[in-house]
């Protein structure tokens, strides 16, 4: 059965060995076996499009699996979507707090539950609404958290820096250097590129406007009343 590859039918699979480099590591699902041919189909979700391929070249993914209540349905929407609009706070609860689902999945027109709260301003007030401010104010704490304990080393001669020690690119502020020596011998060298910086500025960027968006919720939610008819 394993030869044929009739354990994997249905299963989460990734492709490896293929000709067209590409395709390696691409994830699908696997679906039905044509023994003609040897092959069996995979369809790819990125892709919305079925292929065949070596029975061989299919194995199952073994990775850390997303959430099923953190991917789109058929029609785009995601679990917590509904959840919001109906202030199912039980609901809430069982998504959030046990199954830890994100508060950041978008839906198919690119908006998430947190936008939700914040843009429809009466939701703010809701149960839900308290619910995901809780979440960002926890998500905040800890990426303050973890900026303050991780370990800190020049990006160029690794040398270990203390708290108030080094300096950080002007750009990104996220790499750290002793010094401008090593700065400028890490970028001369390659290890450093405008794309980087400009990749890792955009990272810090998206971090800070989350943790903003969840102060700024639990400061408007503590300061608005709404009438909720």
């Amino acid at each position: 059965p394993e030869a044929l590859g009739l354990n994997l039918f249905g299963k989460n699979v990734v492709l490896s060995g293929l000709k067209t480099e590409s395709m390696n590591g691409t994830k699908g699902i696997a679906g039905r076996f044509d023994a003609d041919s040897g092959r069996r189909s995979v369809f790819i979700p990125d892709q919305k499009k079925e292929i065949w391929v070596k029975v061989e070249n299919i194995h199952v993914d073994d990775s850390p699996k997303k959430l099923l209540s953190d991917v789109q349905d058929r029609l785009g929407g995601v679990s917590l979507h509904e959840v919001v609009m109906h202030d199912r706070d039980d609901c809430a609860k069982l998504l959030l707090e046990k199954h830890n689902t994100s508060i950041h999945t978008k839906d198919l027109d690119g908006s998430n539950p947190l936008q939700m709260i914040v843009n429809v301003g009466a939701a703010m007030n809701t149960n839900v609404g308290r619910i995901i401010s809780s979440v960002t104010r926890r998500e905040a704490k800890l990426a303050n958290d973890a900026k303050k304990t991780a370990p800190s080393a020049c990006a160029n001669c690794k040398k270990s820096l203390g708290r108030d020690e080094g300096m950080a690119c002007s750009k990104c502020l996220v790499t750290l250097y002793c010094g401008r020596d090593c700065q400028v011998k890490h970028w001369k060298e390659g290890g450093m590129s405008k794309q980087k910086c400009k990749l890792l500025a955009a990272r810090k960027q998206e971090v800070s406007n989350k943790i903003v968006v969840g102060s700024c919720m639990f400061n408007i939610i503590t300061t608005w009343s709404w009438p909720l008819g």
